[in-house]
């Protein structure tokens, strides 16, 4: 069953009127006031953004029906408290995957998937570099991997955190990366190209999306970063296409594109390339980020929350139309 009222539109209802709808928990907290009640606190998400609910009554038996990461159809109505939207929740209740369609639940990139992977494509066709088309060709020649590649988000919550994501991030990466080898003497085209279309491929690994965005075990355990690396290393060990210097070069990248130790390179940039990849790569997730807060802001607000991948407040206020 599809749904018909999405956050986008709750936002926009009056308080006083009831609703009922499915909703995703991302997020479930029992708490207590100041003075010991208990109450319960959870995130509710669909596609379209996330709103927090509170349950204030029959609290534990309510608990008791569903957990974190389940579908559950809510009874409530929207109040404001501390200048935010919240849905104060009368009555919820599981609802099984099988009655549900995914996609109310899961943000999706506004772009052709088709039209960005064949815009990617051409960007490997131009490559002069027989050897950089060859291997990436190559790479990419499992159905699983481009399948992988043209669904799975960018990040959980920082950075292109939809469908279609990674792509989106890749592409854009990209597209800039090639601006800048014309812009600036001494780049190497095709290995900042190379390193630009891979540097996040990983990705496809640490996410999964089911549901909701969330780390794998492995994407806990070891990261993008070194499971990208790993993936080149695969497929030159088994097709011997690249030699030495080049997959060197090109896993530099992979390994240092978040610029420093502390950010989880295990290595910085030594190369012009990887130095051009890591800046670009930083430049185009903090610009995503910072749209999706204008985006998510209420109307007549002028600045967001307090946003943590920028350890600042954001100026969101909206042109008039």
């Amino acid at each position: 069953m599809g749904k018909s009222l999405f956050i986008k539109d709750l936002k926009n209802m009056e308080s006083a009127l009831i609703f009922s709808d499915n909703f995703l928990v991302t997020s479930k907290s029992l708490l207590k006031t100041n003075a010991g009640k208990p109450y319960l606190s959870i995130t509710l998400k669909d596609a379209t953004g996330e709103i927090d609910g509170r349950v204030w009554d029959n609290v534990e038996e309510i608990s008791s029906r569903f957990g974190s990461n389940d579908y559950v159809q809510v009874s409530g109505s929207l109040v404001t408290h501390q200048g935010k939207h919240q849905v104060k929740i009368l009555n919820l209740t599981r609802v099984e995957a099988e009655e549900v369609d995914p996609g109310d639940f899961l943000a999706s990139t506004t772009k052709s998937i088709d039209e960005m992977w064949q815009s990617l494509s051409g960007l490997i066709e131009s490559l002069a570099d027989e050897s950089l088309k060859t291997f990436l060709k190559e790479f990419f020649s499992s159905s699983d991997i481009v399948g992988r590649v043209k669904t799975a988000p960018a990040g959980k919550i920082l950075h292109h955190e939809f469908i279609g994501g990674l792509l989106e991030h890749i592409l854009s990466v990209a597209t800039i990366c090639d601006f800048l080898s014309t812009h600036y003497p001494g780049v190497n085209r095709d290995i900042l190209l190379a390193g630009a279309i891979l540097h996040d491929i990983g990705k496809i690994h640490e996410l999964s999306y089911d549901k909701a965005i969330d780390y794998t075990d492995e994407g806990k355990l070891i990261g993008h970063i070194v499971m990208g690396a790993e993936m080149v290393s695969k497929v030159e060990e088994r097709k011997k296409i690249l030699g030495e210097e080049k997959e060197m070069l090109l896993k530099h990248i992979i390994l240092s594109h978040h610029g420093e130790l502390e950010y989880g390179s295990p290595k910085r940039p030594k190369t012009l390339e990887a130095l051009i990849v890591h800046f670009v790569e930083n430049l185009d997730s903090k610009v995503s980020s910072f749209l999706s807060v204008i985006e998510k802001s209420e109307g007549d607000e002028t600045w967001s929350d307090y946003q943590r991948m920028f350890n600042r407040f954001l100026y969101v206020k909206r042109d008039e139309e």
